[in-house]
């Protein structure tokens, strides 16, 4: 009798070890596949590499942007902002002319622009994937018109990307080229992974004042004008200005 009980504890022991090691291998694997995904995910998008090195970033990429003000200037100004909203529209309409009089013409920033996009409007091609979409093929074909095409966006709420071209004399074959095509859906995928990578997501407004895009002060949402004096004077206190 008490060699069956015996018995009967190790067959339970080993089956409980077999159980646990199993659902062990379970978790690790599952965690292994969801990195192993976003992996795939980035393949055939850009480089793995630099979609990993994308993770955990505090300072937006502005490597390549066009920009908007003197090139020497040492305070950076970037705002993620959508096209689609009225807060967007009423940073457009009232503080940005009022940064650029006091700032960019005068040389003290440069101001820089990145559409707000997620992941899902990827997926649901919604009205913030055809904005970013636009401006990221008239960044590609003629950037100098960038400005032009963002502000004309948000205070015409022109969204149509051949009228857009049109308009600015870009080819349009040029920009239907441009548009849906593989390049830019990676372009898009890789600004998508920046705003995850920085917190991001649900968040269409975010302005980061900083010096040479490092060290920001980060604003969420659009402020006072005010707020962003105050956030510039700190970044031209540690220059020396």
């Amino acid at each position: 009798m008490r060699k069956k009980t015996r018995q009967r504890l190790k067959l339970w022991f080993l089956i409980s070890a077999i159980a646990f090691f199993l659902t062990l291998f379970l978790v690790l694997y599952n965690i292994d596949y969801i990195d192993y995904t976003k992996q795939q995910f980035a393949e055939n998008i850009f480089d793995t590499p630099y979609a990993h090195s994308l993770f955990k970033s505090s300072n937006p990429n502005i490597r390549d942007l066009p920009y908007y003000g003197d090139a020497k200037a040492s305070i950076s100004f970037v705002a993620f902002t959508d096209t689609s909203s009225e807060i967007s529209r009423g940073f457009i309409a009232k503080i940005f002319p009022l940064l650029k009089k006091d700032y960019f013409d005068s040389g003290i920033i440069r101001f820089y622009h990145k559409p707000y996009i997620s992941i899902s409007d990827i997926e649901e091609k919604n009205g913030n994937f055809k904005a970013s979409m636009i401006l990221e093929c008239i960044k590609k074909i003629k950037k100098e018109e960038y400005y032009a095409v963002y502000t004309n966006m948000l205070l015409k709420n022109i969204t149509d990307g051949s009228r857009i071209a049109y308009a600015h004399n870009i080819p349009v074959a040029s920009y239907n080229e441009c548009a849906y095509s593989n390049e830019t859906r990676k372009s898009l995928y890789k600004n998508a992974l920046e705003i995850e990578s920085l917190g991001m997501v649900g968040i269409n407004q975010r302005f980061y004042i900083g010096i040479g895009g490092k060290d920001n002060i980060i604003l969420d949402g659009v402020h006072q004008y005010v707020k962003f004096q105050q956030a510039i004077r700190q970044q031209e206190i540690k220059i020396g200005n």
